[in-house]
């Protein structure tokens, strides 16, 4: 044998061991990494686990609270709504859990902030089961309690909040902001949106909750300097975006433009006020003050 083939075969038998020893490294390697998926898939059981026993642990806390109230259920309808006397009529209908002999049975009322309560008689139903009727004012938030009177003291609980103004006021959504880009000019932003799937039942006629007038004014001293028509905008589509979506549940506007005022006021406009006002067809009036980020 000559001397190449020693080489030669010393050389093979090199290449024999390390292939066998990044085999074998490979196979560890692998086992290593099944055990880390087996891992990973312990922990994600483990995680499933915790996450339902805190959900079932939430649920038995909620429905054990539930149990612990005196008025085991609570519920308002709206029967109608008077735009012109600003009223709302109200079946407001509950169920007792329990009733100690001689207890009297009132609702109390208060307008959200007040002190003083007002109260009502009410109507007993079948059981532990009692209804009212009332006309509320439809600008204003209530709050509600039921109260049993007995010669040896009195007990109550919170029934209802009634939110008839906030409903009212949130129907439309003003978002909007401008802020000041130099030499007069200015960034105005503004988003509406108005829902006509109802909370309050205000009309039947989808199209009476339709937006009739969106305008946008720009004040400087308490006099009107700038207006916009937000429905019927007439400016360069290059100098912003302006989107408008109505259909049979929403509508929307998107709209946002860059406005020069160096004409109505130079270039100093810290003192600049911006006003959005929504009409319906209704004739409610949804207002706000833009936000000035100077």
């Amino acid at each position: 044998m000559t001397k190449r083939d020693v080489l030669v075969g010393i050389a093979v038998a090199v290449l024999i061991i390390f292939n066998i020893i990044h085999m074998n490294k490979i196979r560890v390697l692998n086992e290593k990494l099944q055990m880390f998926e087996y891992m990973q898939h312990e922990i994600q059981n483990v995680h499933d686990s915790v996450g339902s026993i805190s959900y079932n642990m939430d649920t038995k806390l909620e429905e054990f609270m539930q149990e612990q109230l005196w008025v085991a259920e609570k519920t308002y309808k709206v029967h109608s709504v008077d735009l012109e006397k600003n009223t709302i009529d109200v079946l407001i209908e509950w169920s007792l859990r329990d009733l100690v002999d001689g207890e009297e049975i009132s609702f109390l009322y208060r307008e959200a902030g007040e002190e003083n309560w007002t109260e009502l008689d009410v109507t007993k139903k079948e059981g532990l089961n009692y209804s009212l009727e009332y006309t509320f004012p439809l600008k204003g938030n209530f709050e509600t309690q039921v109260v049993a009177t007995a010669n040896n003291g009195t007990r109550s609980e919170s029934l209802l909040d009634l939110n008839f103004k906030e409903q009212l006021n949130s129907r439309i959504s003003i978002h909007s902001f401008f802020h000041n880009t130099g030499d007069g000019h200015v960034d105005m932003n503004f988003d509406i949106q108005n829902r006509l799937d109802q909370e309050l039942p205000l009309t039947k006629n989808k199209e009476e909750l339709k937006m009739k007038s969106a305008m946008a004014y720009f004040y400087l001293d308490g006099k009107v300097i700038k207006e916009i028509d937000l429905l019927n905008p007439n400016y360069n589509r290059n100098n912003g975006h302006y989107n408008f979506h109505s259909d049979s549940h929403f509508e929307g506007i998107n709209f946002n433009h860059f406005l020069n005022l160096e004409e109505e006021v130079g270039k100093d406009i810290e003192d600049v006020e911006l006003r959005i006002i929504v009409k319906d067809g209704l004739g409610l009036t949804y207002e706000t003050i833009a936000e000035h980020n100077k």
